[in-house]
């Protein structure tokens, strides 16, 4: 009866205070180690979409300036060009820079930008061929200069505060016409903190 009694006695009692702090010590140490790296992963996803948007903005300005286009008054053709945000019945030179969105990153605190189809139906994104359909992280910039008639080229940017401290991940692309070849030739996208 008295061996029943100190098994029973055993179960009941539960966990002591040091075997509850070593608990929550080993937690702490584990949300010390997870969390950065977590955070990090979240930063890294973000990050993701510059890369993929900057290359259909490049392959939008060299499909623009491969195809032909005509002066519609006198239906001769145009010379080479990238896109640019004047009509269609010239060739702007620039350099000029077209961003969108408009607000900087990180505005009113907000890391991604909200959905607003709106901002991609001028030129020259719709000569461009891209438009955003989703929230986004990312600030876009396109200059182009058409002013040297043999060798025009463009810039893609991209700017995001993704933890809004002020600080900006930059990714950078250019493309350049060769003089000799007549062909666009691209950079590597050039990253600048990517994870700030």
């Amino acid at each position: 009866m008295r061996k029943e009694s100190k098994v029973r006695q055993r179960k009941s009692r539960g966990f002591t205070l040091i075997e509850l702090m070593i608990v929550v010590v080993i937690m702490g140490v584990l949300a010390a180690v997870a969390l950065p790296a977590f955070l990090k992963f979240i930063r890294t996803s973000k990050s993701s979409e510059a890369p993929i948007n900057m290359r259909a903005i490049s392959n939008g300005a060299v499909e623009w300036f491969d195809s032909e286009h005509m002066y519609s008054n006198t239906g001769k053709p145009m010379r080479k060009h990238f896109p640019h945000d004047g009509p269609d019945t010239q060739v702007r030179n620039g350099p000029k820079t077209m961003r969108r969105p408009l607000d900087p990153p990180c505005h009113k605190g907000r890391t991604a930008y909200r959905k607003n189809s709106e901002h991609w139906l001028q030129r020259p994104w719709k000569h461009l061929k891209f438009a955003i359909g989703t929230a986004h992280y990312f600030q876009y910039q396109y200059t182009y200069d058409n002013s040297d008639k043999f060798a025009p080229s463009f810039t893609v940017h991209a700017h995001a505060d993704l933890d809004c401290d002020k600080h900006l991940s930059t990714y950078i692309r250019t493309g350049v016409v060769n003089k000799k070849t007549g062909e666009v030739e691209m950079s590597d996208i050039l990253v600048l903190d990517a994870l700030e």
